[in-house]
């Protein structure tokens, strides 16, 4: 049981893994959608509102009458438009007055004092973003991967004084990913590593545990299979395990039992062959008598008759009798020829070396040239089936193009094989003489033949026919029934 021990190692320490990674791939992927949402920037409308607290403040103070550019300056000392950096790796701050006006910003090259805000409106600022903030509402976020606030200014009296924007700088949404993603996987290698280590002791020890209750299964199934029945296994617990152990006892004492009854099983089993060959011979006889009757019987019987009236002829009138003795001759060949063609029907071996599709076309085409009738055949999505059912669809085939030769005298015959996943159809179908298919059918021996041979594989055989407008039989087999 090594190997099963080695694979519950593994097992648990891959679930262990996969585990620690789906849950990294989880917390980057919630962090990615988080920093893709506007709640990402609450931040930034928080830090606007807390520059407008400022500023309220400053110019209610040492601020007053100052211009607000200076509490820019005192804001954003080390950031300044001067330092050379690009304005987006800035954070921007810009006051402004409660009708558009800039009163001061850390960029005055782009956003000077006594300009409007919304001629050259910095990111995510339009007039429905103002009328939001006019309400008192703090205003914040995500565009172009970067946060932007909006939070109104109040002065003392709660009257609103104007608003500040605030746009975050170098610190983007890819690098605020990028660092969480490092601080994640750092993280997760090290807890991953402590919990790879505990679950390799774990599942090695759980493993061997196992293995070791299995390892006595193991070797009581052995032992009975090289012949000790007495053996069985002693499993404490009720676990699967111990239930499996006493699963293997009970299946043992019922081997045990069943040993016993094997042997008259065995001798019952040899009369049942018995009985069926016996009964198999029987059905064969039936099958042979059925085949006989419609080719060789009554031929038979007109041989009778025609040598019957030779007698009364003998030295009354020789040429009729020589005539009536030419005609026991054709007759005598006629029975001849039928039976080698019943005996070549008994075992086709065209159909056991060809298959049903091709052996029945060489059937139908050796009839056509022997008949000179005119004979179509089609098979459909065709496919090896079951000898008996092949036999017995050649075998009606070849019933019905017999009864069409001797009966029907037509001028273009069919013939479709029809093959689909639950039944093979047969479909025979003649433009002869027809006849009333509801007063000829139970009289006729080869009619009854094809319905036997369909009946005995649980299918069906139908006979529609009217006199003057042919004949069409229709057999359906059903192959699940068969295989």
């Amino acid at each position: 049981m090594r190997g099963l021990q080695r694979q519950l190692t593994i097992s648990h320490l891959l679930v262990t893994v996969v585990s620690v990674l789906i849950l990294v791939v989880g917390i980057l992927g919630g962090y990615a959608i988080y920093l893709q949402s506007d709640w990402s920037a609450r931040w930034a409308g928080v830090v606007a509102e807390n520059y407008a607290a400022d500023f309220a403040d400053w110019s209610s103070t040492e601020g007053a009458g100052a211009p607000v550019n200076e509490f820019v300056g005192l804001e954003f000392s080390p950031v300044l438009e001067t330092d050379g950096l690009p304005p987006e790796l800035d954070d921007w701050l810009i006051i402004i007055s409660a009708d558009g006006e800039i009163l001061g910003s850390n960029f005055p090259g782009r956003y000077p004092v006594g300009g409007h805000v919304l001629d050259d409106p910095p990111p995510g600022l339009n007039a429905d973003v103002l009328r939001r903030a006019s309400q008192g509402e703090v205003v914040f976020a995500n565009i172009d991967n970067r946060h932007i606030g909006l939070a109104p200014i109040w002065d003392s009296g709660d009257r609103q004084e104007g608003w500040v924007y605030f746009h975050s700088g170098g610190w983007d949404n890819a690098y605020r990913f990028q660092q969480t993603a490092w601080t994640v996987i750092a993280v997760s290698m090290g807890m991953g590593l402590i919990a790879i280590l505990l679950s390799g002791v774990m599942g090695y020890w759980l493993a061997r545990r196992f293995g070791k209750r299995l390892d006595a299964i193991h070797s009581a199934s052995a032992a009975f299979a090289a012949g000790q029945l007495d053996r069985r296994v002693t499993l404490s617990g009720d676990d699967e395990i111990a239930q499996l152990g006493r699963q293997f006892n009970a299946m043992a004492d019922t081997i045990a039992r069943q040993m016993q009854e094997l042997q008259w099983l065995a001798e019952r089993n040899a009369q049942w062959a018995e009985e069926a060959e016996e009964w198999a011979k029987l059905e064969e006889r039936n099958r042979l008598g059925r085949e006989l009757h419609d080719a060789v019987k009554q031929q038979l019987f007109g041989l009778n008759l025609t040598l019957g009236s030779i007698r009364p002829l003998l030295g009354v009138d020789s040429d009729l009798a020589r005539q009536r003795l030419d005609e026991v001759m054709i007759q005598t060949q006629s029975i001849q020829v039928e039976l080698d063609h019943i005996i070549r029907q008994l075992q086709p071996p065209s159909l056991q070396d060809m298959g049903l599709t091709a052996a029945t076309e060489a059937l139908c085409a050796l009839w056509s040239h022997q008949t000179g009738v005119n004979l179509s055949f089609e098979a459909r999505e065709a496919r090896p089936l079951p000898f008996k059912v092949e036999q017995a669809a050649y075998r009606i085939v070849q019933e019905a193009l017999q009864n069409v030769s001797k009966h029907a005298d037509a001028s273009s015959v069919e013939v479709i094989l029809s093959f689909s996943r639950d039944e093979l159809r047969v479909e025979i179908g003649d433009d002869g003489r027809g006849f009333d298919a509801s007063t000829s059918i139970a009289a006729a021996a080869g009619l009854r033949n094809m319905k036997q041979r369909a009946a005995d594989l649980q299918g069906s055989c139908t006979v529609e026919s009217h006199p003057g407008r042919g004949t069409r039989v229709i057999v359906i087999i059903p192959l699940e029934k068969t295989l």
